[in-house]
């Protein structure tokens, strides 16, 4: 998505994020309206534990995910 095309002060924002603000990113939303979110930094191990932690959570659908294929991925 290109922020320009849905607000140009989002565009501009998000162009003057520094590296010094990792983490920092522009989100806009369909109605226009864009904000400065802020996530913490997490490693791929700590994606995978809580995955695994939480996956009980997650809803059974059958038939979503049918493949021969080995599962690859961050949670794998």
């Amino acid at each position: 998505m290109a922020l320009g095309d849905l607000n140009k002060d989002a565009l501009e924002a998000a162009q003057r994020i520094t590296l010094a603000e990792q983490g920092v990113a522009t989100t806009a939303d369909t109605d226009g309206r864009w904000t400065r979110a802020r996530s913490i930094h997490v490693t791929p191990e700590q994606a995978r534990r809580t995955a695994r932690k939480h996956a009980r959570l997650a809803p059974a659908w059958p038939g979503l995910h049918q493949t021969d294929e080995p599962s690859e991925g961050v949670y794998a």
